[in-house]
């Protein structure tokens, strides 16, 4: 608030934040999950991951003071909004088609919580660390990067998009090294018994 001289700021002025982020996340809700059954969930959540990632260094790198700034955390607050829309449902797909059906309540359960959490352990910390926003967009920024490497690195397309899409090859490509990772060398796919 201090940095953007924003204390005495009109009321619209500060919830032209929020209303930003809540009506682009509302509007593209609409486009992304589609475009990520045609076009594959993999590069939309990374994109929307790097995008994050801008959103939360982008204030950390303004300079402040003048209301043009206000202007662009506003336009960042709208881009937060957007990539939300794409993150949180594309991601939340992705992940439960990287797992077995046996599993889909307890990861739908970790990730709904995971998420409530973040607004729990940020209330104890602006109230018993800290109030410095800075802190916070710093700590997400360096978790941003490992799961974006992370993403990179161990988790492959979804092997249901790759199946729906009829790319049979990367399906079984993408399956074998999931079984990689959990420590099963061979995969043998015959009829069901």
């Amino acid at each position: 608030m201090q940095k953007y001289n924003l204390e005495c700021a009109e009321h619209i002025t500060i919830s032209l934040f929020g209303m930003m982020f809540f009506l682009w996340w509302a509007l593209f809700s609409l486009v992304f999950p589609p475009l990520s059954d045609k076009y594959g969930r993999k590069w939309m959540y990374l994109a929307s991951l790097y995008v994050n990632l801008f959103c939360f260094i982008l204030p950390m790198i303004l300079p402040g003071k003048d209301f043009i700034y206000v202007i662009i955390l506003i336009a960042n607050m709208a881009l937060m909004g957007i990539q939300s829309a794409c993150r949180m449902p594309v991601g939340y797909n992705y992940m439960l088609e990287q797992m077995p059906k046996s599993y889909h309540n307890l990861g739908g359960t970790g990730w709904i919580t995971m998420d409530g959490a973040t607004y729990i352990l940020l209330t104890i910390m602006y109230r018993y660390v800290t109030n410095n926003w800075i802190y916070s967009f710093i700590i997400a920024s360096i978790l941003l990067i490992a799961g974006i490497i992370g993403c990179h690195l161990y988790v492959p397309e979804s092997p249901k998009w790759l199946y729906d899409q009829g790319k049979y090859k990367e399906c079984f490509e993408a399956l074998e090294f999931m079984a990689k990772q959990n420590g099963i060398d061979d995969l043998h796919f015959g009829p069901a018994k």
